[in-house]
């Protein structure tokens, strides 16, 4: 019996820990930028306590293009993992330049029950909102890239109304 609440405990201790879903995209085939920006994401989830659940990469034409199989793949992978999960990026362009297909890939992170941050301290939450808890002293709402996450959901609405009618 008391091994048994033991094993329950470590599970439910398990479950609240964070997993961190680090993902990038790059072009080139010279990749110390690339090696960098993991680098500070790898850091920042240090720092927080989170477990680094596995690196996701597009490389090549895969980085530029809409057709992004290893973020498909990170997508997959956090719907299929109990607890709290996020995807940990440098920046948010390293999702996507366009506001718009950036608003998509992080509605996506937030249909597979994460949220995205970064590894300056932004961060969104699934229901769209900051918390105030996060960012840095003296900027209540969470970091600027919260507030732009917000602008780009807009962003996003507007085009998919636009397109869809």
């Amino acid at each position: 019996m008391k091994a048994d609440a033991e094993e329950t405990r470590a599970y439910a201790k398990e479950r609240k820990t964070t997993r961190a879903f680090l993902y990038d995209r790059h072009a080139t085939t010279i990749t110390a930028a690339l090696d960098i920006r993991l680098a500070r994401c790898r850091a920042y989830a240090e720092q927080q306590g989170w477990e680094i659940a596995g690196t996701w990469v597009d490389l090549g034409d895969h980085a530029l293009s809409d057709a992004r199989p290893q973020f498909s793949a990170l997508c997959r992978a956090m719907a299929a993992t109990p607890g709290p999960v996020v995807c940990l990026v440098d920046d948010l362009d390293r999702l996507n330049r366009s506001a718009g297909h950036r608003a998509v890939m992080r509605r996506r992170v937030g249909s597979a029950g994460g949220y995205c941050a970064t590894a300056s301290g932004g961060t969104d939450r699934a229901d769209g909102l900051p918390s105030p808890s996060e960012g840095a002293a003296g900027d209540p709402f969470g970091t600027l890239e919260s507030l732009q996450w917000l602008q780009d959901s807009r962003d996003a609405r507007e085009h998919d109304r636009r397109a869809h009618g």
